[in-house]
């Protein structure tokens, strides 16, 4: 990972942790799986199931030390079949998702969201493909 991805990813992780200290009613993690929680393939018939361990795992361990609700929602280029199995690949490690949106563009994904008492509300962090990283939630 190079050093300004990493400062950045840091600063990205650091604005998640402050939410759950300020808002313990819970979060939403919208969570793309192929190629950040599983490796990526560029074949759309083959299903996605190498998982990215160390990812996942730290993801698990956050979503564990939430001290609200913490809801799970998968977005991915892949079929509904494809999908609901990648989901169930998360699933041998804890996490288990509320919904699946699938089937979506390939491109860029964006997430509005409001502001509230001067505290931001939505965040996005850019992973690097395929790299099986902790991602350091504390």
């Amino acid at each position: 990972m190079e050093p300004s991805m990493t400062s950045d990813l840091s600063h990205q992780i650091a604005g998640i942790r402050m939410l759950n200290v300020n808002k313990p009613k819970g979060i939403t993690i919208f969570l793309d799986i192929d190629g950040s929680m599983l490796l990526h393939n560029y074949d759309p018939d083959r299903i996605p199931e190498t998982p990215l361990e160390l990812r996942i795992i730290s993801l698990a361990e956050f979503i564990k030390s939430q001290t609200g609700a913490c809801s799970v929602i998968i977005t991915t280029s892949r079929s509904e079949s494809h999908a609901k199995l990648a989901a169930l690949s998360l699933q041998k490690y804890g996490i288990y998702p509320n919904a699946i949106l699938h089937s979506l563009p390939s491109g860029p994904r964006f997430l509005l969201n409001d502001s509230k008492s001067d505290l931001p509300t939505a965040f996005a962090i850019c992973l690097p493909r395929d790299v099986d990283d902790r991602i350091m939630f504390s």
